[in-house]
């Protein structure tokens, strides 16, 4: 996963998405977004960091298939 250009464009890191279904697995794979977004991001401060942060996550969900993204929703909104 690059950082939406927000940090280095050869930046990559692995984030677990095989378990998008379930509650559990939309937080653990949002929670390993913001790790892979806090690490990415971490030479930013202010308004950079938070555009940082949010292009990260959304280049994160982009990079998902669609059917994936789809399922992750499904779990995110039963999540409440």
């Amino acid at each position: 996963m690059a950082s939406a250009g927000a940090a280095s464009a050869d930046s990559r890191l692995a984030i677990d998405v095989r378990d998008l279904a379930s509650r559990e697995g939309a937080a653990a794979f949002d929670r390993d977004v913001m790790r892979a977004a806090r690490r990415l991001c971490q030479r930013y401060s202010g308004v950079a960091r938070i555009r940082c942060l949010a292009g990260v996550r959304d280049e994160a969900l982009e990079k998902l298939p669609q059917s994936a993204r789809l399922t992750y929703a499904q779990a995110r909104a039963r999540a409440g």
